[in-house]
């Protein structure tokens, strides 16, 4: 892997966190391919869709709204889950990587190859398409794939990046809990929602390093 410029000064008061990240090389080829593929796919739906242009921003931001759940989802449910069968658990771990995350939650490497969220993400496009037309579900998986990329973005920057701002101290405060004292709270990672409506929500008063793994 390439290697990673220094990390920004820990003084830096800034909110301007997503930039940050992508400084490393990894979170810019993320970038790249979650920001290319609505570059490519809206300006197609638009003028060869069929659909009038206000269906097909509307699918593209439903989708980046979607993302918001799903993160709580797959990271409580599925990233979480420990199965028996050292198979299944093997395979959960394999499209899903988390437990190395909890065990080295500073590895630059936590931005994972895009090959397996890109696979994923073909086959359940692929099986929407057959019952919505090609032309609002592949917006409505762009922004999905927009809300995923400011997922990785913002995980890496927490763990990565000074994040000294207002929003960013709090986002990094909300994660380090999860992380370093109860890792069955705060799942949530771009934003609490879902754990203030589910119940899983706490914040600590400020970040903890002192433990190691999960909590």
């Amino acid at each position: 892997m390439a290697a990673t410029p220094a990390r920004p000064a820990a003084n830096a008061r800034t909110n301007w966190f997503l930039f940050e990240a992508c400084r490393f090389i990894n979170c810019r080829i993320a970038a790249a391919i979650w920001l290319g593929l609505p570059a490519v796919i809206l300006p197609l739906a638009l003028v060869f869709g069929g659909f009038a242009p206000w269906l097909v921003v509307g699918a593209f931001l439903l989708g980046l709204a979607t993302w918001s759940p799903v993160e709580y989802i797959l990271h409580r449910w599925i990233m979480h889950w420990q199965p028996a069968n050292p198979r299944l658990h093997f395979w959960v771990e394999k499209l899903f990587p988390h437990d190395g995350h909890h065990l080295r939650p500073d590895d630059p490497g936590t931005v994972r190859r895009q090959q397996y969220p890109l696979c994923m993400m073909l086959v359940v496009f692929l099986v929407a398409s057959i019952v919505v037309p090609m032309a609002l579900t592949a917006p409505f998986f762009a922004g999905i794939g927009v809300g995923y990329l400011l997922y990785e973005l913002v995980h890496f920057a927490i763990h990565q990046c000074p994040m000294a701002g207002p929003i960013g101290a709090k986002l990094k405060r909300n994660h380090y809990f999860h992380h370093f004292r109860d890792d069955t709270r705060n799942f949530g990672l771009t934003s609490p929602l879902w754990d203030w409506i589910v119940g899983t929500h706490f914040l600590q008063a400020r970040p903890d390093r002192t433990g190691e793994g999960r909590a």
